[in-house]
């Protein structure tokens, strides 16, 4: 059987959408889709140098696009360079549709990971060696 259903493939024409963890990754995956359905993609990381990186592979794998993003260096632990950001992205293409936060860092701490440790019984701790 074939399917029935055919891909837009503007899907997000004139759209503009917001997009953290860019430099790569999800957030680079993502801006990609974005950018081959006909977004304007508004793009942030905390990396200069990896923003240089994704533009330029944006730029090579889709040479037609250059006018259809924007980067911008974001920390976005810090409410206050988000709200500049957001703001930025706005009066530069004049509206916002939509936003995806795909940027992360996973750190476990010391403290999480020894407090995890005792909440598990010890070897010496159980009581019957089917709980071993």
């Amino acid at each position: 059987m074939s399917s029935s259903y055919a891909v837009n493939p503007q899907l997000f024409a004139s759209k503009v959408i917001a997009v953290t963890g860019v430099s790569r990754g999800t957030g680079l995956a993502l801006t990609k889709y974005l950018l081959a359905r006909g977004a304007t993609v508004s793009m942030c990381a905390t990396s200069s140098q990896n923003l240089a990186k994704a533009a330029a592979e944006i730029d090579r794998e889709f040479p037609k696009v250059k006018d259809h993003y924007w980067t911008c260096v974001v920390d976005i632990s810090k409410l206050e360079t988000v709200n500049s950001w957001i703001e930025q992205t706005v009066a530069k293409f004049g509206k916002l549709d939509g936003c995806a936060n795909v940027a992360g860092n996973l750190r476990i701490s010391r403290v999480a990971i020894f407090a995890n440790a005792r909440t598990q019984p010890s070897n010496s701790e159980r009581s019957s060696p089917s709980q071993i």
